[in-house]
C-alpha cells in the first residue's frame, strides 16, 4: 500500500508504529521522520494522543508513535 500512496503521512506513521512493535527502532525512526516531513500536523496529533479508537488503543498508538519519534524509550 505504501508504494501506491507514498505521500500519505498516515501510512508512514502506521509503518513506524508497527516497526516499534517489532523492535525495529531504526526503521521506526526513519518512517516517523518521513511521516513528519509529509504531514507534521498529522504526526503531532498522534504524538499528543488526539487520535480515534478505544482508550487502550489510543494509549498504545501514542506510545509507539512517541518511541518512533525518539520521544520515549
Amino acid at each position: 500500500m505504501l508504494g501506491e500512496a507514498p505521500d500519505l503521512p498516515p501510512l508512514h506513521l502506521f509503518l513506524a508504529t508497527n516497526y516499534v512493535g517489532l523492535g525495529e527502532l531504526e526503521k521506526a525512526r526513519a518512517a516517523m521522520a518521513e511521516a513528519r516531513r509529509l504531514g507534521p500536523e498529522f504526526v503531532e496529533r498522534h504524538l499528543t494522543g488526539a487520535i480515534n479508537g478505544t482508550p487502550m488503543g489510543r494509549k498504545r498508538a501514542q506510545m509507539f508513535a512517541r518511541v518512533a519519534a525518539g520521544l520515549a524509550d
